[in-house]
This record gives C-alpha cells, sequence and structure tokens, in this order.
C-alpha cells in the first residue's frame, strides 16, 4: 500500500497502486462556498477493484457558520465517514438513476477536494444554531436576547397576527 501524508486535491489514476493509496491529512485547505475555522484532519484510502475505485474516507473540521436565529457567528464541528464507489463517466448509463454511493469522474483524474467539498456542504444542517438552546432576537428591537434582555411590551398578543386575531372576532 502507498501512503502519502499530505492532502491531494487532484487523484491521478495511475498514481493508485494495485495495492491502495492512502491519504493521510492535516492541512487547511481553501474551499468553494465554506469558511474553514480549523485544518481538516482525515484519512482516505482509494483501492482499485478492475476499472473502478473504491473510496473509503473520514474527516474532521470546523467551518464558520451564522446562527439562524441569533446571527452570531460560531464554528461547527464536522466528523464525517464517506464511502463512494468511484466509476468512468462512460460507463454511466443516462436512463439509469443515480446512486448516492456512486461517483462519476472523467479521464484519468479524481477530484478529490471536489468530494470533500460535496461532505462538508452535505454535513451543514438546514437550520443552524449557535446552541440548543439560543433566544434569538427581539423581533421588537432586534437585541441579541442570549446577551440581554430586552425593554419590549411583552404582551400577548403577536403584533404579526394582529389582523388574523380581528378576523376571529
Amino acid at each position: 500500500m502507498k501512503i502519502i501524508n499530505h492532502f491531494l486535491d487532484i487523484i491521478h489514476l495511475k498514481d493508485i497502486p494495485e495495492e491502495g493509496l492512502n491519504l493521510v491529512f492535516d492541512e487547511k485547505k481553501v474551499i468553494e462556498d465554506v469558511e474553514l475555522v480549523s485544518n481538516i484532519k482525515g484519512e482516505t484510502f482509494f483501492e482499485k477493484v478492475r476499472e473502478d475505485i473504491i473510496l473509503k474516507g473520514e474527516f474532521v473540521t470546523d467551518i464558520h457558520l451564522n446562527c439562524d436565529r441569533c446571527l452570531e457567528d460560531f464554528a461547527f464541528h464536522i466528523d464525517d465517514n464517506f464511502f463512494y464507489t468511484l466509476l468512468h463517466r462512460e460507463k454511466k448509463d443516462e436512463n439509469e438513476e443515480t446512486e448516492p454511493d456512486i461517483l462519476y469522474f472523467d479521464g484519468n483524474n479524481i477530484n478529490f477536494l471536489d468530494i470533500i467539498h460535496e461532505q462538508i456542504i452535505l454535513q451543514i444542517p438546514l437550520k443552524t444554531v449557535c446552541k440548543e438552546d439560543c433566544k434569538g432576537i427581539c423581533p421588537g428591537c432586534g437585541k441579541n436576547l442570549n446577551i440581554e434582555e430586552c425593554s419590549c411590551d411583552k404582551k400577548d398578543d403577536n403584533i404579526f397576527f394582529e389582523k388574523l386575531i380581528n378576523l376571529k372576532k
């Protein structure tokens, strides 16, 4: 087995020996649409099976996100494992549905950075919150309720639904 102790953005098929290629990395990378707070640390294994490549990997990193409730910045921790079968695009049948664990590549190169980028994006939750009990911001004055109390009138009637409430009467 061939071991490389750094991140490779592009994996050339000729560089994957029959016994496999193991990448061990702990590096800061520039990834499109993602702001990394820490290095990407992980290990992946590329194995040739006939003309296909089996990819198994794991990595950890922290990325910068904004809280959907209070709008504050925070670091989001990602700890991910993945498994893919990589096939030449020429093997893809246009009518065949794509399986989630199958990726296609063109030519003699695999864009490993794109695979890691996709894995990071898949780990970001639909609703990002800095902490489970985030109080958010006051809709009246805009103060971050995690930091300070607001002095807004806390009447039971919600001003946003006032017209709907009047319809019930």
